[in-house]
């Protein structure tokens, strides 16, 4: 089994059927075999998927999400990196792109974590050399 890392986009992706991404999702899951690997996210990424999910759909459902997350994959403290902060700034620095805070800290959780994939839509993780993308 290989390591991935999971992005939001994918995650909503597969959980909410009125989002853009969701048959796509559904496809990738399916031929890339996602859940047979061991699957992580970090908790800025919980974060931005309880945001999300509460903004698009009910209290039922939110509270669903988090335990199917909590219950299914990894999830990584990135505070336990220390000087978390500044080293994301740093990646920030280094690359200048259109990714988000987020997206950077999922850079940095990789490495830190030795994950290589993450399973994501975003097109700006392509810049970064060290990562493959899984879509």
């Amino acid at each position: 089994m290989s390591k991935i890392f999971l992005d939001t986009n994918f995650i909503l992706g597969l959980l909410l059927a009125n989002d853009s991404t969701h048959y796509k999702a559904l496809k990738l899951k399916e031929t890339k075999k996602i859940f047979q690997n061991d699957c992580y996210i970090s908790n800025h990424v919980l974060d931005e998927i309880i945001t999300l999910t509460s903004d698009k759909s009910d209290y039922d459902n939110v509270i669903k999400t988090y335990f199917m997350i909590k219950d299914n994959f990894t999830i990584l403290n990135e505070y336990h990196i220390s000087n978390f902060n500044d080293k994301v700034m740093n990646t920030y620095y280094k690359f200048n792109n259109k990714l988000s805070f987020t997206d950077y800290s999922i850079i940095k959780v990789m490495k830190e974590n030795n994950i290589k994939q993450i399973v994501t839509f975003d097109k700006e993780f392509k810049r970064c050399e060290d990562i493959e993308i899984i879509t």
